[in-house]
């Protein structure tokens, strides 16, 4: 699960929660949230970002 916090002032804040994929918690993560695929190429490790997509995806897809 990841968070990010605008918070005014030149305040920000940027929560990441490892856990076991739980597709009931992926419904509360926004896509403007996530960094774009141009920035997630850039990163040395995407794995958080790329698996909260694919699990957000899978979420999604289903009936």
């Amino acid at each position: 699960m990841i968070h990010r916090g605008l918070y005014g002032r030149d305040r920000l804040a940027l929560d990441i929660l490892c856990c076991d994929p739980e597709p009931t918690l992926v419904k509360y993560v926004k896509d403007d949230w996530l960094p774009s695929q141009t920035v997630i190429k850039t990163l040395v490790c995407a794995s958080a970002f790329e698996n909260t997509l694919a699990l957000k995806n899978s979420a999604q897809n289903k009936p």
